[in-house]
This record gives structure tokens, C-alpha cells and sequence, in this order.
């Protein structure tokens, strides 16, 4: 939970914006008394707002099978949501149409968003049609603030959806948006020429080690946005059975990483809990390094993989305590 007064994340930190805290602190009240607010979705009744000359009209059709796309907002705003303060802030629209029912997650998390983003859901119709979900502080942005936005709306097949990428009071910038929709594969990455082939075999009773991410990408795992950085791969087979930790917390990682494990080839699926972009802090204090916590037996070669979010690189400690 998020305490609004004082713009406070969930951890404890405040990014100095004094001036406009009270405001966000009562934008919802009527009277002077402090409001608490919450990250969490909310499924909305309440009538959304559509302006003349609507960002509905320059709406950017997306596959049904979704993806993530960036985009800046700039401009003035012709739209807003039931959830944060979003009527003064410019938009983007996404047209979609997925081939699926089922439960779908939307979102904005991500150092590839760089400002306070408000994010909802409208069915049918852009202009005129009901507002499925919105949200406003769900998670982490490029500051490590809970500034992004996520909603998890059920969806139905065929039904044309609007996502509208919108701001916080009056904010604006560049964002990274990732549609996944319901069903879709968990099935990672491996391209041609991969790291895999240049694995590090480390002992069964884990440790601490250091390197760096330099190059091209050639693999990608199912969080984050791996696909476009380099990555190193490490080879592990412990001898005890049990949860392990892996993680690259700390001050020797430098940049924004993502970690997953795959079993039992570096080209098989990811294991259950197996993938992680932002756990714990790095250098920069910000939560941009990772951990994971699998469940691993005894005697079975686990691939480790040290990548990175949306084409971050750097150097890196990766610890692995075995169970």
C-alpha cells in the first residue's frame, strides 16, 4: 500500500514533490480531510470522459496476440479515466482484439516508462464505450516510484477493447506498453548464436560471482523486456534438493537487470518461479536488480540466466545459494 500525502512509495521514499503532495492527497476528497489511497485495480461504474477531436481518432491498432509497444504522449488532453487525475494530461489509444477469453494484463511497469502514467480500459467503442478497468499507481517506473500503471481486465474474444495510455495531473512522456493476453505461451526466447553456448559452470554449492553483459542479445525470458540486451548464462547443478535463491541484488549490479532459469537445457522452458526484472535495489538503490526463488532437485543442470531490461547492460554480481 501507498500512502498518497507526502507522494511516498511503497517503500518508504519520498520524490520530493512537497508542493504537490497535499493536492494528490485530497484530489478525490471534498473536504480537507487527508484521503489514503491504494495501488490497487480497480473495476470501475463510474462515466468516463471523451473530448472533441478525441485521441480515439489516431488510435493505433495492435495484434490480437499483443506485444509491447512505445510511444510519447505529448499535446493536450482529449480523454480521461475514473481513477487518478488524468483530464489535463495528453494520451495515446490502442485499438485491440483479442483472439481469446480470459483474464489479461496490461501495463506500463518499467524503466521504459519515464513518467506518472495513468492506464484504462474502454470496450466497444473509444468515445462512447464503458470503461472495463483503470488504474493508477500499480508499480515501478523509470524513477523506481509506484508511478506506472497495470490492470488484469477478463476479456472476451472478439470484443474490439481501447487501452488508453493517459497521465497523472497533467504529467507526459515515453512509455513502454505491454499487452499479454489471456493464454498466452510462457514459453521464452532462444535465438541463434546464443550465450547458451558459452555457459559458466559454477560448483553445486553456489557463491558469489561477478561479469559483465556486453554484445547482442540472443535469448529472452518471459518477464521483463529482455529481448533487445546481451546477457551472460551460467551452468548449475546442485546436489541438494529444495527453494534456492539467485539473485543480483546489491551494489555490484550496475544496471537494470533481468534473471531466469531454465531446466534442463539452456533452451528448455523456464522453471515455475522462474523469472524476475525488479526485485531489490542495485547500485543506483532503485529496485532494477533481480531474484528468484525456484524449487530445484537434486542432480538436475539448471541454466542461469544474467540478462537485461529493454537493452540495459552493465556489470553485475550474481549470488546462488543452493537449499
Amino acid at each position: 500500500m501507498r500512502f498518497s500525502y507526502g507522494r511516498v512509495d511503497a517503500f518508504g521514499r519520498s520524490d520530493g514533490k512537497s508542493g504537490a503532495a497535499y493536492v494528490r492527497a485530497v484530489r478525490d476528497a471534498t473536504a480537507s480531510t487527508t484521503t489514503t489511497s491504494t495501488t490497487s485495480t480497480t473495476t470501475s461504474t463510474a462515466t468516463s470522459t471523451t473530448v472533441p477531436g478525441s485521441a480515439c481518432n489516431n488510435a493505433t491498432v495492435i495484434p490480437a496476440g499483443g506485444g509491447t509497444f512505445t510511444a510519447t504522449t505529448s499535446g493536450t488532453s482529449t480523454l480521461a479515466g475514473t481513477c487518478g487525475s488524468s483530464g489535463s494530461s495528453p494520451e495515446k489509444v490502442f485499438q485491440w482484439t483479442p483472439s481469446l477469453s480470459g483474464p489479461a494484463t496490461i501495463e506500463t511497469c518499467g524503466s521504459g516508462t519515464t513518467y506518472d502514467s495513468v492506464l484504462y480500459l474502454r470496450a466497444a467503442s473509444c468515445a462512447t464505450g464503458a470503461e472495463v478497468q483503470c488504474n493508477d499507481d500499480a508499480c515501478a517506473n523509470a524513477s523506481g516510484l509506484f508511478r506506472a500503471s497495470r490492470i488484469t481486465p477478463t476479456v472476451t474474444a472478439g470484443t474490439t477493447y481501447y487501452i488508453v495510455v493517459d497521465g497523472f495531473g497533467g504529467s507526459s512522456g515515453s512509455f513502454a506498453l505491454r499487452v499479454t493476453p489471456p493464454g498466452a505461451s510462457t514459453t521464452s526466447t532462444t535465438l541463434a548464436g546464443a550465450a547458451c553456448g558459452s555457459a559458466t559452470v559454477i560448483p553445486a554449492g553456489g557463491g558469489t560471482f561477478t561479469g559483465t553483459t556486453s554484445g547482442t542479445s540472443t535469448l529472452a525470458g518471459t518477464c521483463g523486456i529482455s529481448g533487445l540486451a546481451p546477457e551472460r548464462v551460467f551452468q548449475w547443478t546442485p546436489t541438494t534438493s529444495g527453494t534456492a535463491t539467485i539473485q543480483t541484488c546489491g551494489a555490484g549490479t550496475t544496471y537494470d537487470s533481468v534473471l531466469y532459469l531454465r531446466s534442463p537445457t539452456c533452451t528448455s522452458p523456464e522453471v515455475t518461479n522462474g523469472c524476475n526484472d525488479d526485485a531489490c535495489p542495485n547500485a543506483s538503490g532503485l529496485f532494477r536488480a533481480s531474484k528468484v526463488t525456484p524449487v530445484v532437485a537434486a542432480g538436475q543442470t539448471y541454466f542461469i540466466v544474467v540478462d537485461g531490461y529493454s537493452g540495459s547492460s552493465g556489470s553485475f554480481t550474481l549470488s546462488v545459494t543452493p537449499p
